[in-house]
This record gives structure tokens, C-alpha cells and sequence, in this order.
């Protein structure tokens, strides 16, 4: 009976019959034994992220979150006060935001520096405020970012619910002024 058999490291292999001292099922090869490890190495490395994957019951039931559509029915624009500064921005609707976040990911307020770019590595924030609106359960902010392309305004759409400010659109809008004109850019967000 012929044995398949590689006795050098990656050397070709060839079929050749047992010797009578050799066991059938000895492994002497190193690529097979290290071609043995690894496979052991992405089985227990697949069985531990199968597990970390798998959502576990929760003790007691969780809120159900709303759906967008509902939360968009609890937006209104005719609430709104105008918001010169993201310190007039209620202050958990700042923390959602970024007010309080560090470097890149910040988002500055009017007359602070800021680097609207593509280019991270510095500790400016990424992101600066335009103008906004809120009231007790709506807010809608603009701000300016930037990317490969240049720059542009975003605008957000953000609901107060019992579990915080909940955002539910956001889109590329203008550069606004003011709140009447970033209002006239709410249908651009989605």
C-alpha cells in the first residue's frame, strides 16, 4: 500500500510504500505539523468570536427602541430657538454631539480653531459648528466638515426620548446663517 510522505520541510510530495518499522499514522513531516497548529489556531480563535458574537439574554427585557419613522413623528422644526453656540445647546445633546469628546473627533464651537480637512494627526476637532435649534424635544444642528474632496455642511436631526437625544437624519446641506435658512435645508436631511 502506498503512503503519501514529505520528509523535508515544503519538499515536494511524493508517494512512496512503508517501511516495516514505520507506523502508518506517525507524522514526521514539520509542515504538517505546523500546518496542524495553525488549523487548531483558527478553530479556537473561530469558537471565541462565535461566542463574543452571540447576543445573550438579557435578565430583564430591554425598551424596545423606537423606529426612525416613529421618532421622526416626535420632531418638530416649529419648536425650535435658535442657538448662536453649542454652549447654549442643551448640555447632553452637547455631550452627544462630541462638545466633550478629544481631538479629531471634538467638534468646536464658534471662534474656536478647527480643522474641517481630511488631514487627522493634530488635536484640533474635526468638525465646526454652524448654527442650530432646539427646543425641549427637537434640535437640529449644522456644522462643517471636511474630507478629500473640500468641505461641506452637515446638518443633524435629533428627537429627546426617556434614554437621551436620539439622532434620526443627517445629511449634506448649505452653509446656513441662520436658523430660518438652515430650517430651509431641514428636507435636504434624511
Amino acid at each position: 500500500m502506498k503512503r503519501f510522505k514529505m520528509d523535508k520541510f515544503f519538499q515536494i510530495p511524493m508517494f512512496q510504500e512503508p517501511a516495516d518499522d514505520e507506523s502508518r499514522w506517525s507524522v514526521r513531516s514539520p509542515f504538517l505539523i505546523l500546518m496542524t497548529i495553525v488549523m487548531a489556531l483558527v478553530l479556537v480563535v473561530g469558537i471565541i468570536q462565535h461566542k463574543s458574537s452571540t447576543p445573550t439574554k438579557a435578565s430583564t427585557p430591554a425598551e424596545k427602541r423606537p423606529s426612525t419613522a416613529e421618532l421622526l413623528k416626535l420632531y418638530d422644526a416649529s419648536s425650535l430657538v435658535e442657538m448662536k453656540t453649542l454652549r447654549t445647546l442643551p448640555a447632553d445633546l452637547q455631550s452627544v454631539l462630541g462638545v466633550h469628546a478629544s481631538g479629531y473627533a471634538r467638534i468646536a464651537d464658534i471662534g474656536e480653531t478647527c480643522n474641517p480637512t481630511d488631514v487627522v494627526g493634530g488635536n484640533e476637532p474635526g468638525r465646526c459648528f454652524l448654527v442650530g435649534g432646539a427646543s425641549d424635544l427637537s434640535a437640529l444642528v449644522a456644522f462643517k466638515v471636511g474630507g478629500y474632496a473640500g468641505q461641506w455642511a452637515v446638518g443633524e436631526r435629533f428627537v429627546h426620548t426617556k434614554s437621551g437625544w436620539l439622532k434620526v437624519g443627517e445629511g449634506n446641506i448649505g452653509y446656513p446663517n441662520n436658523l430660518s435658512e438652515l430650517k430651509g435645508m431641514d428636507s435636504l436631511i434624511q
